[in-house]
């Protein structure tokens, strides 16, 4: 079962970055039997702001899911959100909220 937000950590191509993370969603146990999956919704921006030239390079974002003893996953991706970065991150849903919600 899993009940609540994934934590999300950027893994940029150089640097550090601090995202500011903001949960959208009201958070309800999913529970996954057999082959079914769950999902959650990462948003960001890549428009530049506030003065900004470049928006860091992301090459992979580290998710922890909310389970207890749950380890976390490196997930290779290539994105580049702007802001500091400013990351919207969904709670865990289930295959047909996920569906429903993103198509």
């Amino acid at each position: 079962m899993l009940d609540g937000f994934p934590t999300i950590r950027l893994v940029p191509a150089s640097g550090i970055v601090h995202p500011v993370v903001t949960h959208t969603g009201a958070a309800a146990a999913v529970t996954i039997v057999g082959e079914a999956m769950a999902g959650f919704v990462l948003e960001y921006g890549d428009e530049p702001v506030q003065g900004q030239t470049t928006c860091p390079a992301i090459l992979a974002v580290k998710v922890t899911l909310p389970n207890p003893g749950a380890a976390p996953m490196k997930v290779p991706v290539g994105f580049s959100p702007c802001g500091a970065p400013d990351i919207s991150v969904s709670a865990v849903l289930s295959q047909a909220q996920y569906k429903s919600l993103v198509g």
